[in-house]
C-alpha cells in the first residue's frame, strides 16, 4: 500500500519510543536496490546535508555484464528523462551532467564486480551510465541487463560516510552484501578480496 514505506516504517519506530521525529530522507534508492539510506529526523538537518552532494560520500557495488575496458575510470555523460518510456532515462545531450566514479574490483567469466562512487546523484544514474557503455547491470531488465542470474539490478548500496552536522564527527556505516550478490561473486573472489570484504 502507499503507506508502507520505509519513511514511515521509521517514523512508527519513533513515535513507539515517544519521541517526536520528522523522517526525511537525505537520497533515495531506486526500487530493488539494496543498502543504506540516510534519513534526518528534521527539515533543518535535511536541508543542511543535501545543500551540496559531497558531503555525504556513497559507495555502491555492482555486478554489471562482461568486462569493463578499462579497470577503473570516471563516467561524465549527462542524463535526462527517456520520453518513450515512462520513469525511464537516459544519456543525452540536453540532460544534466553526471558523474560516475568505478573501480574493477573483480571478473567472473560473464560479469565484473565495480565498486561505484557518485559525484552527482541523477536518478537511475549507475544503470544508465553502464547501460551506455555497453555493460548494464545484471538483472535490470528496464535496461537491457541479464535476468538469467538475478530477479532484481545487482546494485548494493554498501557504505556511506558523512560529517554529523551537529557535532562534525565523521559516521561511517555498512551494510553487509546480500546473498543473491554474495553468491554470484564466489568464496574465490572474496578470498582474494579480503581487506575489501572486511565488512561483510
Amino acid at each position: 500500500e502507499a503507506r508502507d514505506t520505509l519513511v514511515h516504517a521509521v517514523a512508527g519506530y519513533f513515535r513507539r519510543r515517544g519521541e517526536a521525529a520528522g523522517i526525511h530522507p537525505l537520497y533515495r534508492l531506486d526500487r530493488d536496490t539494496t543498502g543504506i539510506v540516510v534519513l534526518a529526523k528534521s527539515a533543518r538537518i535535511q536541508h543542511a546535508m543535501t545543500q551540496r552532494h559531497g558531503q555525504i560520500y556513497r559507495e555502491y557495488l555492482a555486478l554489471a555484464r562482461g568486462h569493463l575496458d578499462r579497470s577503473s575510470g570516471r563516467i561524465d555523460m549527462p542524463i535526462g528523462r527517456d520520453t518513450s518510456k515512462a520513469n525511464h532515462w537516459q544519456v543525452r545531450a540536453d540532460g544534466k551532467r553526471a558523474l560516475t566514479e568505478y573501480e574493477v574490483r573483480a571478473s567472473c567469466p560473464a560479469y565484473s564486480l565495480l565498486k561505484i562512487h557518485l559525484l552527482t546523484g541523477r536518478t537511475h544514474q549507475i544503470r544508465v551510465h553502464f547501460f551506455a557503455l555497453g555493460h548494464p547491470l545484471l538483472g535490470d531488465a528496464a535496461y537491457g541487463g541479464p535476468c538469467d542470474r538475478m530477479k532484481r539490478q545487482a546494485l548494493h548500496a554498501w557504505c556511506v560516510r558523512f560529517r554529523h552536522p551537529l557535532t562534525g564527527k565523521e559516521i561511517q556505516v555498512q551494510a553487509p552484501v546480500p546473498q543473491d550478490i554474495r553468491r554470484l561473486i564466489g568464496p574465490d573472489i572474496v578470498s582474494r578480496e579480503t581487506p575489501f570484504f572486511l565488512y561483510w
